[in-house]
Protein backbone atom coordinates (compact mmCIF):
# COMPACT_ATOMS: atom_id res chain seq x y z
CA UNK A 1 0.00 0.00 0.00
CA UNK A 2 1.63 3.49 -1.13
CA UNK A 3 1.87 6.34 1.31
CA UNK A 4 -0.99 8.17 1.28
CA UNK A 5 -0.77 11.36 -0.96
CA UNK A 6 1.86 9.20 -3.35
CA UNK A 7 0.72 7.66 -6.09
CA UNK A 8 1.80 4.49 -7.49
CA UNK A 9 3.69 4.11 -11.49
CA UNK A 10 0.31 2.29 -12.42
CA UNK A 11 -2.07 5.31 -11.57
CA UNK A 12 0.69 8.06 -13.14
CA UNK A 13 0.67 6.15 -16.35
CA UNK A 14 -2.61 7.86 -17.34
CA UNK A 15 -3.58 11.53 -16.83
CA UNK A 16 -5.89 12.39 -13.64
CA UNK A 17 -7.90 15.74 -13.13
CA UNK A 18 -10.07 17.01 -10.27
CA UNK A 19 -13.62 16.62 -10.57
CA UNK A 20 -16.11 19.79 -9.12
CA UNK A 21 -16.07 18.21 -5.54
CA UNK A 22 -12.45 18.03 -5.71
CA UNK A 23 -12.02 14.08 -6.13
CA UNK A 24 -9.20 13.00 -8.22
CA UNK A 25 -10.46 11.33 -11.61
CA UNK A 26 -8.25 9.52 -14.64
CA UNK A 27 -8.56 10.59 -18.04
CA UNK A 28 -9.08 8.70 -20.60
CA UNK A 29 -5.55 7.93 -22.26
CA UNK A 30 -4.89 9.95 -26.17
CA UNK A 31 -3.86 8.40 -28.47
CA UNK A 32 -0.04 8.70 -29.26
CA UNK A 33 1.02 11.05 -31.92
CA UNK A 34 3.03 9.58 -34.54
CA UNK A 35 6.32 11.76 -35.87
CA UNK A 36 7.30 10.67 -39.38
CA UNK A 37 10.48 11.38 -41.07
CA UNK A 38 10.30 13.66 -42.67
CA UNK A 39 9.25 15.91 -39.58
CA UNK A 40 12.10 15.27 -38.29
CA UNK A 41 14.32 16.01 -41.20
CA UNK A 42 12.20 19.70 -41.49
CA UNK A 43 13.04 19.67 -37.99
CA UNK A 44 16.99 19.27 -38.09
CA UNK A 45 16.76 21.79 -41.18
CA UNK A 46 14.67 24.22 -39.58
CA UNK A 47 17.33 23.75 -36.51
CA UNK A 48 20.18 23.80 -39.38
CA UNK A 49 19.21 27.17 -40.38
CA UNK A 50 18.74 28.95 -36.99
CA UNK A 51 22.34 27.27 -36.29
CA UNK A 52 23.65 28.38 -39.39
CA UNK A 53 25.73 31.16 -38.50
CA UNK A 54 27.35 29.70 -35.69
CA UNK A 55 27.95 26.31 -37.37
CA UNK A 56 31.73 25.09 -37.73
CA UNK A 57 32.63 23.56 -40.85
CA UNK A 58 32.82 20.11 -39.88
CA UNK A 59 29.54 20.93 -38.54
CA UNK A 60 28.07 22.00 -41.91
CA UNK A 61 29.97 19.90 -43.87
CA UNK A 62 28.17 16.45 -41.80
CA UNK A 63 24.79 18.46 -42.08
CA UNK A 64 25.32 18.64 -45.62
CA UNK A 65 26.12 14.78 -46.11
CA UNK A 66 23.86 13.80 -43.88
CA UNK A 67 21.21 15.43 -46.34
CA UNK A 68 22.87 14.25 -49.63
CA UNK A 69 23.04 10.74 -48.07
CA UNK A 70 18.77 11.04 -47.68
CA UNK A 71 18.90 12.35 -51.16
CA UNK A 72 20.52 9.61 -52.89
CA UNK A 73 19.06 6.16 -50.09
CA UNK A 74 15.92 7.24 -48.53
CA UNK A 75 13.03 5.38 -50.16
CA UNK A 76 10.60 8.26 -49.40
CA UNK A 77 9.71 10.74 -51.77
CA UNK A 78 9.15 13.07 -48.86
CA UNK A 79 12.24 12.44 -47.26
CA UNK A 80 13.93 13.32 -50.35
CA UNK A 81 12.13 16.52 -51.22
CA UNK A 82 12.77 17.55 -47.40
CA UNK A 83 16.68 17.00 -47.59
CA UNK A 84 16.47 19.12 -51.55
CA UNK A 85 15.00 21.79 -49.35
CA UNK A 86 17.95 21.54 -46.23
CA UNK A 87 20.48 21.47 -49.60
CA UNK A 88 18.77 24.84 -50.60
CA UNK A 89 19.10 26.33 -46.94
CA UNK A 90 22.77 25.76 -47.37
CA UNK A 91 23.31 27.09 -51.22
CA UNK A 92 24.11 30.45 -50.73
CA UNK A 93 26.48 30.67 -47.73
CA UNK A 94 28.53 27.49 -49.15
CA UNK A 95 28.00 27.38 -52.61
CA UNK A 96 31.45 25.42 -52.46
CA UNK A 97 30.28 22.17 -50.58
CA UNK A 98 26.56 21.98 -51.62
CA UNK A 99 27.91 21.37 -55.30
CA UNK A 100 30.88 19.10 -54.55
CA UNK A 101 28.66 16.90 -52.93
CA UNK A 102 25.18 17.03 -53.99
CA UNK A 103 25.37 18.42 -57.48
CA UNK A 104 25.41 14.88 -59.28
CA UNK A 105 22.88 13.71 -56.61
CA UNK A 106 20.55 16.70 -57.53
CA UNK A 107 20.18 15.87 -61.38
CA UNK A 108 20.00 12.43 -61.00
CA UNK A 109 16.70 13.00 -58.47
CA UNK A 110 15.59 15.33 -60.88
CA UNK A 111 15.69 12.64 -63.77
CA UNK A 112 13.77 10.18 -61.45
CA UNK A 113 11.20 12.24 -59.29
CA UNK A 114 10.77 14.59 -62.52
CA UNK A 115 6.89 14.03 -61.93
CA UNK A 116 6.38 15.51 -58.46
CA UNK A 117 6.17 19.42 -59.02
CA UNK A 118 7.30 20.49 -54.96
CA UNK A 119 10.69 18.47 -55.92
CA UNK A 120 11.52 20.01 -59.40
CA UNK A 121 10.53 23.37 -58.31
CA UNK A 122 13.18 22.81 -55.21
CA UNK A 123 15.50 20.94 -57.47
CA UNK A 124 15.42 23.71 -60.40
CA UNK A 125 15.69 26.74 -57.77
CA UNK A 126 18.59 25.24 -55.73
CA UNK A 127 20.69 24.64 -59.34
CA UNK A 128 19.68 28.56 -60.06
CA UNK A 129 20.92 29.63 -56.64
CA UNK A 130 24.24 27.66 -57.24
CA UNK A 131 24.29 28.87 -60.65
CA UNK A 132 24.04 32.87 -60.32
CA UNK A 133 25.15 32.73 -56.72
CA UNK A 134 28.50 34.36 -57.49
CA UNK A 135 31.46 34.52 -55.28
CA UNK A 136 32.28 36.56 -52.81
CA UNK A 137 30.19 38.99 -50.20
CA UNK A 138 27.74 39.78 -53.37
CA UNK A 139 24.72 37.94 -53.67
CA UNK A 140 24.05 37.55 -56.76
CA UNK A 141 20.79 36.28 -56.83
CA UNK A 142 19.68 38.93 -54.12
CA UNK A 143 21.74 42.62 -55.48
CA UNK A 144 21.03 42.88 -58.88
CA UNK A 145 19.30 44.99 -61.86
CA UNK A 146 16.27 45.96 -60.34
CA UNK A 147 17.51 49.82 -59.92
CA UNK A 148 17.52 49.71 -63.92
CA UNK A 149 14.81 50.23 -66.60
CA UNK A 150 14.70 46.21 -67.15
CA UNK A 151 11.78 44.72 -66.08
CA UNK A 152 11.62 42.04 -63.32
CA UNK A 153 10.08 38.78 -64.51
CA UNK A 154 10.83 36.93 -61.53
CA UNK A 155 12.09 36.28 -57.94
CA UNK A 156 16.12 35.75 -59.41
CA UNK A 157 17.50 37.75 -62.07
CA UNK A 158 18.29 36.13 -65.93
CA UNK A 159 21.42 34.54 -66.83
CA UNK A 160 21.23 36.20 -69.59
CA UNK A 161 21.52 39.55 -68.54
CA UNK A 162 24.10 38.93 -65.73
CA UNK A 163 26.32 37.33 -68.20
CA UNK A 164 26.92 41.21 -70.20
CA UNK A 165 28.03 42.06 -66.56
CA UNK A 166 29.76 39.34 -64.70
CA UNK A 167 32.03 36.68 -65.74
CA UNK A 168 31.11 32.81 -64.53
CA UNK A 169 33.33 31.30 -62.28
CA UNK A 170 34.42 27.93 -61.96
CA UNK A 171 31.47 26.54 -59.69
CA UNK A 172 28.96 28.04 -62.57
CA UNK A 173 30.65 26.35 -65.45
CA UNK A 174 31.32 23.30 -63.54
CA UNK A 175 27.35 23.20 -62.67
CA UNK A 176 26.95 23.96 -66.79
CA UNK A 177 29.50 20.67 -67.69
CA UNK A 178 27.15 18.64 -65.28
CA UNK A 179 24.12 19.68 -66.83
CA UNK A 180 25.26 19.22 -70.54
CA UNK A 181 26.86 16.10 -70.33
CA UNK A 182 23.74 14.42 -72.34
CA UNK A 183 20.75 15.52 -73.87
CA UNK A 184 18.80 14.15 -71.16
CA UNK A 185 18.75 17.90 -68.96
CA UNK A 186 17.82 19.73 -71.77
CA UNK A 187 14.49 17.02 -72.94
CA UNK A 188 13.43 17.48 -68.74
CA UNK A 189 13.65 21.66 -69.04
CA UNK A 190 12.33 21.71 -72.28
CA UNK A 191 9.19 19.53 -70.78
CA UNK A 192 8.47 21.54 -67.75
CA UNK A 193 7.94 24.34 -70.08
CA UNK A 194 4.53 22.71 -70.45
CA UNK A 195 3.31 22.30 -66.70
CA UNK A 196 0.84 24.19 -65.34
CA UNK A 197 3.49 26.01 -62.57
CA UNK A 198 4.77 29.62 -63.13
CA UNK A 199 7.84 29.35 -61.09
CA UNK A 200 9.31 25.66 -62.35
CA UNK A 201 8.50 27.55 -66.22
CA UNK A 202 10.37 30.53 -65.27
CA UNK A 203 13.12 28.53 -63.59
CA UNK A 204 13.79 25.86 -66.37
CA UNK A 205 13.84 29.18 -68.52
CA UNK A 206 16.52 30.55 -66.48
CA UNK A 207 18.50 27.65 -65.99
CA UNK A 208 18.82 27.12 -69.68
CA UNK A 209 19.99 31.00 -70.13
CA UNK A 210 22.50 29.96 -67.70
CA UNK A 211 23.48 27.08 -69.72
CA UNK A 212 23.64 29.16 -73.01
CA UNK A 213 25.50 31.79 -71.57
CA UNK A 214 28.49 29.68 -69.88
CA UNK A 215 28.05 26.62 -72.50
CA UNK A 216 27.09 28.50 -75.75
CA UNK A 217 28.03 25.55 -78.21
CA UNK A 218 27.55 22.24 -76.40
CA UNK A 219 24.06 23.59 -75.09
CA UNK A 220 22.90 24.60 -78.79
CA UNK A 221 23.70 20.87 -79.77
CA UNK A 222 21.91 19.47 -77.35
CA UNK A 223 18.85 21.43 -78.24
CA UNK A 224 19.36 20.56 -81.81
CA UNK A 225 19.32 17.04 -80.69
CA UNK A 226 16.15 17.24 -78.53
CA UNK A 227 13.52 16.54 -81.45
CA UNK A 228 10.71 19.16 -80.18
CA UNK A 229 13.25 21.63 -78.06
CA UNK A 230 12.67 24.40 -80.73
CA UNK A 231 9.24 23.83 -81.20
CA UNK A 232 8.34 24.26 -77.40
CA UNK A 233 10.65 27.06 -76.95
CA UNK A 234 8.79 28.79 -79.79
CA UNK A 235 5.44 28.21 -78.54
CA UNK A 236 6.25 29.65 -74.88
CA UNK A 237 6.13 32.98 -76.78
CA UNK A 238 2.35 32.78 -76.43
CA UNK A 239 1.99 32.38 -72.96
CA UNK A 240 -0.11 34.91 -71.79
CA UNK A 241 2.26 35.24 -68.73
CA UNK A 242 4.12 38.24 -69.52
CA UNK A 243 7.34 37.39 -67.45
CA UNK A 244 7.53 33.53 -68.79
CA UNK A 245 7.26 35.01 -72.21
CA UNK A 246 10.00 37.79 -71.61
CA UNK A 247 12.63 35.45 -69.90
CA UNK A 248 12.05 33.17 -73.72
CA UNK A 249 12.31 36.01 -75.62
CA UNK A 250 15.82 36.59 -73.39
CA UNK A 251 16.56 32.86 -73.83
CA UNK A 252 15.89 32.73 -77.84
CA UNK A 253 17.86 35.92 -78.38
CA UNK A 254 20.99 33.52 -76.95
CA UNK A 255 20.37 30.11 -78.52
CA UNK A 256 20.09 31.51 -82.13
CA UNK A 257 22.48 33.78 -82.05
CA UNK A 258 25.82 32.53 -84.20
CA UNK A 259 23.79 29.14 -85.08
CA UNK A 260 22.47 29.13 -88.81
CA UNK A 261 20.34 25.96 -88.18
CA UNK A 262 18.59 26.86 -85.16
CA UNK A 263 17.71 30.35 -86.65
CA UNK A 264 16.14 28.60 -89.99
CA UNK A 265 13.85 26.10 -87.27
CA UNK A 266 12.57 29.24 -85.20
CA UNK A 267 11.96 30.94 -88.16
CA UNK A 268 9.79 28.02 -89.24
CA UNK A 269 7.74 28.33 -86.22
CA UNK A 270 6.39 31.54 -87.04
CA UNK A 271 8.58 33.18 -84.96
CA UNK A 272 8.52 36.49 -87.00
CA UNK A 273 4.62 37.14 -86.29
CA UNK A 274 4.48 36.20 -83.29
CA UNK A 275 7.39 38.68 -82.47
CA UNK A 276 5.35 41.75 -84.28
CA UNK A 277 2.61 41.03 -82.40
CA UNK A 278 3.91 41.51 -79.26
CA UNK A 279 5.75 44.23 -80.60
CA UNK A 280 2.39 45.85 -81.46
CA UNK A 281 0.69 44.68 -78.00
CA UNK A 282 3.92 46.79 -76.21
CA UNK A 283 2.98 49.90 -77.44
CA UNK A 284 5.55 49.61 -81.30
CA UNK A 285 8.55 52.33 -81.23
CA UNK A 286 7.18 53.86 -77.68
CA UNK A 287 7.21 50.35 -75.74
CA UNK A 288 9.29 49.10 -73.08
CA UNK A 289 12.24 46.95 -72.94
CA UNK A 290 10.48 44.27 -74.14
CA UNK A 291 10.35 45.74 -77.68
CA UNK A 292 13.91 46.19 -77.62
CA UNK A 293 14.15 42.58 -76.90
CA UNK A 294 12.20 41.53 -79.43
CA UNK A 295 13.86 43.72 -81.94
CA UNK A 296 16.93 42.36 -81.25
CA UNK A 297 15.53 38.92 -81.54
CA UNK A 298 14.51 39.28 -85.12
CA UNK A 299 18.07 40.68 -86.01
CA UNK A 300 19.90 37.56 -84.64
CA UNK A 301 17.08 35.65 -86.73
CA UNK A 302 18.33 37.58 -89.75
CA UNK A 303 21.64 37.88 -89.35
CA UNK A 304 23.74 36.61 -92.12
CA UNK A 305 21.34 34.25 -92.80
CA UNK A 306 20.21 34.68 -96.03
CA UNK A 307 17.28 31.99 -96.08
CA UNK A 308 15.97 33.78 -93.33
CA UNK A 309 16.08 36.87 -95.18
CA UNK A 310 14.26 36.09 -98.13
CA UNK A 311 11.47 34.55 -95.66
CA UNK A 312 11.17 37.74 -93.88
CA UNK A 313 10.41 39.61 -97.25
CA UNK A 314 8.32 37.00 -98.91
CA UNK A 315 5.93 36.90 -95.66
CA UNK A 316 5.31 40.66 -96.17
CA UNK A 317 7.12 41.37 -92.71
CA UNK A 318 9.00 44.69 -94.31
CA UNK A 319 5.92 46.37 -94.43
CA UNK A 320 5.82 45.31 -90.44
CA UNK A 321 9.27 46.96 -90.08
CA UNK A 322 8.95 50.32 -92.35
CA UNK A 323 5.80 50.42 -90.09
CA UNK A 324 7.29 50.57 -86.73
CA UNK A 325 9.59 53.05 -88.71
CA UNK A 326 6.92 55.14 -89.65
CA UNK A 327 5.21 55.26 -86.11
CA UNK A 328 7.11 58.46 -84.70
CA UNK A 329 5.72 59.97 -87.91
CA UNK A 330 1.59 59.73 -87.64
CA UNK A 331 -0.41 62.24 -86.07
CA UNK A 332 -1.80 61.15 -83.05
CA UNK A 333 -4.59 62.53 -80.96
CA UNK A 334 -2.08 63.23 -78.14
CA UNK A 335 0.37 65.11 -79.97
CA UNK A 336 4.05 64.08 -81.40
CA UNK A 337 5.86 61.45 -79.53
CA UNK A 338 8.14 62.40 -76.54
CA UNK A 339 11.36 60.62 -76.99
CA UNK A 340 13.07 59.10 -74.14
CA UNK A 341 16.19 56.71 -74.01
CA UNK A 342 14.09 53.29 -74.62
CA UNK A 343 12.17 54.93 -77.09
CA UNK A 344 15.35 56.29 -79.03
CA UNK A 345 16.98 52.57 -78.65
CA UNK A 346 13.65 50.75 -80.17
CA UNK A 347 14.12 52.92 -83.56
CA UNK A 348 17.75 52.48 -83.76
CA UNK A 349 17.23 48.64 -83.23
CA UNK A 350 14.54 48.84 -85.64
CA UNK A 351 17.28 51.00 -88.39
CA UNK A 352 19.82 48.24 -87.20
CA UNK A 353 17.24 45.62 -88.90
CA UNK A 354 17.04 47.30 -91.88
CA UNK A 355 20.71 47.50 -92.10
CA UNK A 356 20.90 43.76 -92.25
CA UNK A 357 19.29 43.89 -95.70
CA UNK A 358 21.97 45.94 -97.37
CA UNK A 359 25.15 45.34 -96.07
CA UNK A 360 27.56 46.19 -98.72
CA UNK A 361 28.92 43.71 -100.96
CA UNK A 362 26.66 41.50 -100.88
CA UNK A 363 24.49 39.91 -103.82
CA UNK A 364 21.14 40.96 -104.77
CA UNK A 365 21.27 44.69 -102.88
CA UNK A 366 19.59 46.46 -105.26
CA UNK A 367 16.50 44.23 -105.68
CA UNK A 368 16.29 44.23 -101.05
CA UNK A 369 16.49 48.31 -101.86
CA UNK A 370 13.63 48.08 -103.97
CA UNK A 371 11.98 45.88 -102.05
CA UNK A 372 12.55 48.26 -98.83
CA UNK A 373 11.12 51.08 -100.86
CA UNK A 374 8.40 49.23 -102.04
CA UNK A 375 7.38 48.53 -98.51
CA UNK A 376 6.83 51.75 -97.85
CA UNK A 377 4.04 52.76 -100.74
CA UNK A 378 0.88 52.35 -99.51
CA UNK A 379 -1.18 49.62 -101.62
CA UNK A 380 -3.98 50.03 -103.87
Amino acid sequence: MPPKGQLTREHTSNQISLTSEGKLQPVPPQLPIKTTSTTYIAMEILQNLMSTNSASSKEVNDSITTLVDRLSHSTLLSDRRAAVLGLKSFSRQYRETVIANSLKHLVLTLQKDGADLDMVKAILETLLILFIRGEGDQDLTRDWISQQSRLKNGKYPSPTLLANDVIADQFSLWISDELTQSVVVIDLLVDFLELDDIHIRLYSLQLLQALISTRPQRTKQLILKSPAAVSKLCATLNVSYEPIRNECILLLMGVVKDNFNIQKLVVFENAFDILYAIIEQEGGIEGNIVVQDCLSLISNLLKYNSTNQKFFIETNCLLKLAQLIQQPLVESELGPIVWNDQRLQNLITTLDTVRLFVVDGTQGISQMQTAMVDSQRPSR
